[in-house]
Parts: C-alpha cells; structure tokens; sequence
C-alpha cells in the first residue's frame, strides 16, 4: 500500500479539494483506496460522505475507543473508503492537544491495520499547520506532495515548510516521507501577473521535482456544495480533468 499526504501550514490553498479528487481518481481507476480525514474541520468527510450516518471517527480508532473496522466507511464512489472525522465537536482536536505529540509513529500503525485489509492506497487531507498529527502523517506516509496556491506569498510558505520536513527528518532520524512533486492550485491565465509568479515559484522549486498546476475552478467549491467530486460535474474544466489525471497517474 502506498501512502501520501497533501502537506501545507497555509490553509485555502486547494489541500481538501486535491487529496479527496485524487483519491477519487484513484478509486474510479480500480484501486482499493482510503482517503483519511485529519483535520478536525472535516471538510473532506462532510463532503465525500455528506449526511451518511457514521459509528465512528478516526479519533475513537486512535484512542483505542473503536476497532478500524467501526470507523472505515465505504462510501457511495466504488473502491473509495473513508476513515471520517466528525468535526469541531469530535474527538480528534482534543487528541491533537492532548495525546498525539506523545505517540507519533500511531498513524504508521493504523497504516499498517488498513494495508492488511488489502487496500492499495491511503491519502492523508491534512490540517494547516505542521503541529503533532501533521507530523504523525508525515512520519506514516511513502511521499509528500506539497499543495500551494499560486500567489505572491507562495515562495515564504514554500521554504518555511520544507525546512519544517527537514527538521522533522532529522529528529526522527528518517528519509520519510519521500518528496518530488508539488502541485500548484489557482492559476487563472487571465490574470498575466500570474505569469510572472509562476516562473518565480517554479524557480524555487527543487529541479528534481515534478510540477502540476490545476487551474482556478468554480467546479471544486460547487461539488463540496452538492456532495459529490469534482469528476462528476459536466461544468469541470477539461484542464482541471487532465492534471488530476496526470497527478493519478504519477503515483
């Protein structure tokens, strides 16, 4: 099974919307997959799983409160299974003040218990900031593939996160999770400024990483509306298709 999380300490930058339509690529594409809600404002669950009743959320799994097999909700898409979270009245805020700085490698377990249940993929939708259960996923997953938002500010975001994976590598003394690709969200070729800040980030870039940029569209906030993916909308643009495509294809 191969694990990847979507990391950022920036929120609104397309996190959410990359890691559940790429796992839906993923799961439409035949592969057993689990795309794993970590953040206590649990906009991935609410819009994957909608209204659909659950017995459990991550959180009771890592507090020993439940068994995987309460929590892993298979969802209406084929292949596509869910490990929720309730929300702000759950239980994973408490668990990420209280108990996850004491137990990092507790997600690389509950990895293993859902590579057992024969599952092909597990995506982390992470929180905006790299506090214990961000590092937890970090420490859990096979690669990182960084989530910005094209703008100005997007370099200072850039260098303070890899320093943040570096420092976390080196005080686990491991290589990681492995990192090689970052996707670029937002870009709006009818802004020409944008042009210019696309060169300037992809300068900054590692020259061994792989880029992918997915275009500004009204599709990703519809589809959250409706409860359904992005895939599904006959308004998605065709760009917006092709680099989830691509990006399925790439790992």
């Amino acid at each position: 099974m191969k694990v990847i999380v979507f990391p950022n300490q920036k929120g609104g930058v397309g996190k959410t919307s990359v890691a559940a339509s790429v796992a839906v690529q993923k799961a439409t594409g035949g592969f057993k997959t689990c795309l794993v809600d970590c953040d206590d404002q649990a906009n991935s669950s609410s819009w994957i799983l909608g209204d659909m009743p659950l017995k459990a959320e991550l959180a009771d799994v890592l507090l020993k409160r439940s068994e995987l097999s309460d929590a892993l909700v298979q969802t209406k898409i084929e292949n596509l299974f869910m490990l929720p979270t309730i929300g702000l009245g759950g239980s994973l805020r408490l668990y990420s003040k209280t108990m996850a700085n004491e137990s990092p490698f507790a997600m690389r377990q509950l990895m293993r218990k859902l590579e057992a249940e024969s599952f092909d993929y597990a995506f982390f939708d992470v929180p905006p900031n790299f506090l214990s259960v961000v590092e937890m996923c970090m420490l859990a997953s096979d690669e990182a593939i960084v989530v910005t938002e094209l703008n100005e500010f997007s370099h200072d975001g850039l260098a303070e996160l890899f320093d943040n994976i570096k420092d976390m590598q080196e005080r686990f003394d491991t290589n990681r999770p492995k990192m090689d690709k970052i996707i670029i969200t937002k870009r709006d070729h009818r802004l020409k400024i944008q042009e210019a800040m696309l060169k300037t980030l992809s300068d900054a870039i590692p020259e061994n990483f792989t880029i992918f940029v997915i275009p500004t569209d009204q599709a990703f906030p519809k589809s959250q509306d409706l409860k359904v993916p992005v895939q599904v909308l006959a308004e998605t643009k065709a760009e917006t298709l092709r680099v989830l495509k691509e990006i399925s294809d790439a790992i």
